[in-house]
């Protein structure tokens, strides 16, 4: 269900043991399902191919069927893992239930029938995410070069605001969804390039603002609150292209924000954590350090661990609205911990990494999640840097560096970060 899986032709193939004339079809069991959980992005100009003519549709078939049985599809990177459950669920799942993964399994081992269009089923309206209503759009009509390659680019925007306001929502919109993979959206004091250019992570001293990916919907602060933001702070764009070969350029994605100059009752805030150096910093020992501390992924290493602690700063508390993950393409893994009086709660678990589709997890938690002075965070991340993994691969490449080579901390396509990122709000 996405670029990397090859086209292959199943019409007319029938796999053994199947019987075509009580398996699923397009026009019956199929077409409905794929219209809820595909079409917002499986659509003709949209993210990787279109699923809505049939006879494409089928040709795609097992490739649908072996990306949700592996639940690479629809994307969703927090999934328990055994040394860390979060104890509730997170809001906006899309992951598909056993009973639908089981109809598209069976529809494509039976060759992807048709079916009657004249008994066609009528189809559902797609759970597309919801639009902002913005008050300010930032990069519209803005045009990103490309020779074809896949690229990692940023640029600023501009200013928020002349004065001092608050920020209710957030948004990306892809004006080239086909080509647009993922991007960040990072707010400076001082100003980012005025021209498109090549980046990877955050800008230095850049606060974040909004992690987006295909598939996702506005972020909302929490009723009742907004992020202050300061007078003329500048709003920063990293994009990823995945143009596939195909030279642009291309419409760059537009930022959407909701915003209000009425102070609301509470503030709200996105805080990143993490990116220990050291053992000042709550670099944990790990199995590449000679003598103190250090983060450093070796040439090499597979499943290769860095761990911190950090220590929440003395302030008032505050409640958690949301959490997330950053990693680079290194990335295999990564887990979040939180410890207060003793007691600690798995916060989040993405144990398949893909800097493709990082974006902030909405706990719903049955009581609200208080954060206190004192309170500890502990990161693990997981590296693989091995060209056998796909993502150090991509990484090197889209550097022109022959790997591998030792990798540290840094916002440089062959650097990687190990960074929780927390939505706070007063209580």
């Amino acid at each position: 269900m996405h670029r990397g899986f090859p086209v292959v032709a199943s019409m007319g193939f029938v796999a053994c043991g199947a019987d075509a004339s009580i398996a699923p079809t397009w026009h019956g069991e199929v077409a409905p399902i794929v219209a809820v959980h595909c079409a917002s992005c499986h659509a003709p100009g949209g993210v990787g191919p279109s699923f809505t003519d049939p006879e494409d549709a089928a040709r795609w078939a097992p490739a649908m069927a072996a990306a949700v049985e592996a639940g690479t599809m629809p994307p969703w990177l927090a999934v328990p893992m055994d040394d860390c459950a979060p104890p509730w669920s997170f809001a906006e799942d899309p992951r598909l239930d056993p009973a639908t993964i089981a109809v598209l399994s069976a529809w494509a081992d039976a060759g992807a029938p048709l079916g009657d269009p004249s008994e066609a089923a009528a189809l559902p309206a797609s759970e597309a995410p919801d639009s902002l209503e913005p008050d300010l759009v930032l990069g519209a009509g803005l045009e990103i070069p490309s020779d074809g390659q896949d690229a990692v680019v940023c640029r600023d925007l501009g200013v928020l605001s002349e004065a001092s306001t608050w920020m209710l929502g957030a948004q990306v919109v892809a004006r080239a969804p086909a080509v647009t993979h993922h991007a960040v959206v990072t707010r400076s004091a001082t100003p980012g390039p005025s021209t498109w250019t090549p980046c990877a992570g955050f800008v230095a001293d850049a606060d974040p603002i909004l992690f987006w990916a295909p598939g996702t919907g506005p972020l909302r602060v929490p009723d009742g609150s907004g992020v202050a933001l300061s007078a003329n702070e500048h709003v920063i764009l990293q994009v990823h292209l995945h143009p596939l070969g195909v030279p642009g350029p291309y419409l760059a994605p537009e930022v959407h924000l909701d915003l209000t100059s009425v102070q609301p009752a509470k503030a709200a805030s996105l805080w990143m954590v993490g990116d220990a150096r050291d053992a000042g910093e709550g670099l944990l020992p790990g199995a590449s350090d000679d003598g103190e501390p250090v983060f450093r992924v070796p040439a090499g290493a597979v499943d290769h661990a860095e761990e911190m602690v950090v220590t929440l700063p003395d302030r008032p508390d505050v409640l958690l609205w949301g959490v997330g993950h950053h990693m680079h393409r290194f990335g295999s893994s990564m887990a979040s911990w939180w410890t207060q009086a003793g007691q600690t709660t798995c916060l989040l678990a993405t144990p398949s990494w893909s800097m493709d589709w990082h974006r902030l997890y909405q706990p719903e938690a049955p009581s609200p999640i208080r954060l206190t002075a004192g309170d500890t965070l502990r990161l693990r991340c997981r590296y693989n840097n091995d060209l056998s993994h796909p993502g150090a691969a991509q990484a090197y490449a889209e550097a022109g560096v022959d790997g591998p080579i030792d990798v540290g901390l840094g916002t440089g396509p062959v650097d990687e970060m190990c960074l929780a990122l927390l939505g706070l709000v007063e209580p």
